[in-house]
């Protein structure tokens, strides 16, 4: 194949993947190896990660790196042909796409219903139910819902601090309800030696935000909506 007709090959793909495109993906059309190879040294890929390459002049963005860790879940499927079964955007990951917490998206964590695995450092995959009724579709990525990526963190015994800067964030931004973030706490709780999802949820909070008055509508949400027959 010529340079023209590989680039054109390659563009043709990358234009529905944010200007990504996969080695496999390539080969499967014709796209060599060795010419992906001359093609990154002369600059007309660049490397993102391993077996994935961005197509020159494409737009770099902060979700560039995850979106190639997407794609390496199943390097031979083309994005548009995707479904939630290739693997969903979750824990610190999902938080870092909804722009809550403090993540800083190093680590690249999805959630798969069925086991997969990753010789990549920086790509983890938790293996578990996900429910395609509360997906939410990120810049064309599935992600996890706030309530779900809170429970996850808490159920990996996450850091304190990280969790609650997820929650404070959550609710500074209206993405989330106090009864929705008690409901996602509540069976946590115990774990974390507190009795109720109310008194959870305020702990949490306080690490990040000072106590004040205008945090006492908390526990009334809580009280009235969540789950009351769990809290003394």
């Amino acid at each position: 194949m010529t340079r023209s007709s590989a680039i054109a090959t390659l563009g043709t793909i990358a234009e529905a993947q944010w200007g990504l495109v996969t080695a496999r993906q390539a080969v499967q059309n014709n796209v060599s190896y060795p010419e992906m190879t001359r093609l990154a040294k002369d600059g007309a890929l660049n490397r993102v990660a391993y077996g994935v390459y961005r197509v020159a002049g494409s737009p770099v963005t902060p979700l560039t790196e995850l979106r190639a860790a997407w794609l390496l879940l199943e390097p031979e499927t083309e994005a548009d042909l995707r479904d939630i079964s290739a693997g969903v955007v979750s824990h610190g990951s999902a938080a870092f796409v909804h722009g809550v917490g403090d993540f800083t998206g190093e680590v690249h964590e999805f959630t798969c219903e069925k086991r997969k695995r990753s010789g990549r450092p920086e790509i983890r995959i938790h293996t578990g139910p996900v429910d395609p009724e509360t997906v939410v579709w990120i810049e064309q990525l599935p992600v996890t819902p706030i309530t779900r990526l809170v429970s996850d963190l808490l159920q990996d015994h996450h850091d304190g601090q990280h969790v609650a800067h997820v929650l404070a964030d959550s609710l500074d931004k209206g993405l989330s309800t106090p009864a929705e973030l008690a409901a996602a706490v509540n069976p946590h709780a115990a774990a974390y030696g507190v009795a109720s999802a109310s008194a959870f949820l305020d702990h949490l909070i306080s690490l990040v935000r000072p106590s004040s008055p205008g945090n006492s509508h908390l526990n009334d949400l809580v009280m009235s909506k969540a789950i009351p027959s769990q809290d003394p």
